[in-house]
């Protein structure tokens, strides 16, 4: 039953289209997580008012039991953990450094890292693990390198510190920080004081941190917490997302040769593809949100600071926006989602993950005849934060034409 499942359960991740497409078409509910009553949202329209009435639900998080989990920026307010106008004042330099212009304007560099990703692929003969050996090592690539700035023999500083976001997944709750965390954490604040301090020449000069810094420079918008703050997400919370969508995107074409085949012979519908993977295995699971006020919704009683989950890799299996939700189809008509959220908070990194991913299978649609799946019963298993569902190991076979 649905009001048995809980949100957390790493093992949810491994099989979730059952509990998902379950929710997709259950009402709003309470249910007890950690002692403390939550609301969860999962149909379509529910998710999206969730995330476009920041007056009653707000993304400003208080301290709940078992969040320990999602605590990513030791309880720092990020961009992403308020509400407008505070959250208009954060964003508005990083949206202009992310609008689809500019990130449209990365189309041809993000393209050479993925024809020599695939090079080596084959250079390394059949067979190969492909979170570990391509989607992740081209995730950092490009998020680091491309859009960032940093240089390659800095990558590691902000790869430690996502493994242990990752790690924040065994926490219990009133658990603290572990060690490991607390010093990944400090090196990478270290490193970013000391660019937003000046000393940045060793940066990309036209890539999204140099920019930053120089336009808070000149406009002196946010002070040096705010900016570091500004910052800081941007090099950990996109790499894991990234590569999980790519991941999938390879995934879902093994499972499914025939959609495959479609996409190989025509060519016009791999955005359509990307779409429907992101519909039908999204990399997020769920956001949070807090009950701003008493009131009630759908006939549910809420109070002030109760916990929200927006249950987003549900949405893709209501049946009153999808026709026949549980099949996968490329050719499936794009419809308007709400997979990279809505309104305020509509995640600004939604561009560069479509581009990356839109390049990637386009490339192997050409260069491969089929993919096969060669994981030990087509079982794959998947880890990284409650939030998060990124596969742990997906072994392919790619097959060239």
């Amino acid at each position: 039953m649905v009001s048995d499942f809980n949100i957390f359960d790493p093992s949810l991740k491994n099989d979730p289209l059952p509990i998902l497409s379950e929710l997709a078409r259950t009402a709003p509910f309470v249910q007890t997580l950690y002692g403390v009553e939550s609301l969860i949202l999962a149909r379509f329209k529910d998710v999206e008012t969730g995330y476009v009435d920041y007056s009653r639900f707000s993304s400003v998080k208080p301290y709940i039991p078992g969040q320990e989990t999602i605590d990513y920026f030791k309880g720092k307010t990020i961009i992403s953990f308020v509400d407008p106008p505070q959250h208009t004042r954060l964003r508005r330099n990083l949206a202009a450094c992310l609008s689809p212009a500019a990130v449209r304007a990365l189309t041809d560099e993000i393209s050479v890292l993925l024809d020599s990703a695939l090079d080596r692929l084959e250079a390394g003969g059949d067979g190969f693990e492909v979170v570990s050996a391509f989607t992740h090592p081209l995730a950092v690539d490009v998020v680091l390198g491309v859009l960032l700035g940093v240089p390659r023999e800095d990558f590691g500083i902000f790869e430690t510190l996502t493994e242990q976001m990752c790690g924040l997944a065994d926490l219990k709750p009133g658990d603290k920080h572990r060690k490991s965390y607390d010093d990944a954490w400090d090196a990478a604040q270290a490193y970013l004081e000391n660019i937003i301090a000046g000393n940045n020449d060793r940066l990309g000069k036209d890539k999204i941190i140099a920019t930053l810094v120089a336009l808070n420079r000149e406009d002196q918008a946010l002070d040096s917490e705010e900016l570091l703050l500004q910052i800081m997400p941007l090099c950990v919370a996109g790499i894991s997302p990234i590569s999980s969508m790519l991941a999938s995107t390879l995934l879902m074409m093994a499972r499914y040769p025939d959609q495959f085949q479609n996409v190989r012979d025509n060519p016009e519908l791999v955005n359509g593809a990307i779409e429907e993977i992101l519909r039908f295995d999204p990399p997020s699971m769920f956001s949070p949100r807090y009950v701003k006020g008493d009131f009630t919704y759908e006939g549910v009683e809420l109070t002030d600071g109760m916990p929200v989950y927006l249950i987003v890799g549900a949405i893709g299996f209501d049946p009153t926006v999808y026709d026949d939700p549980l099949r996968f189809d490329v050719t499936r008509p794009v419809k308007p989602h709400v997979i990279f959220a809505k309104g305020a908070h509509t995640c600004l990194g939604m561009h560069l993950v479509r581009l990356l991913a839109r390049l990637m299978l386009g490339k192997v649609a050409v260069r491969y005849s089929s993919i096969e799946l060669v994981n030990e019963g087509g079982l794959v298993s998947y880890r990284g934060s409650p939030q998060a569902r990124d596969p742990e190991a997906i072994y392919l076979n790619l097959n060239r034409t």
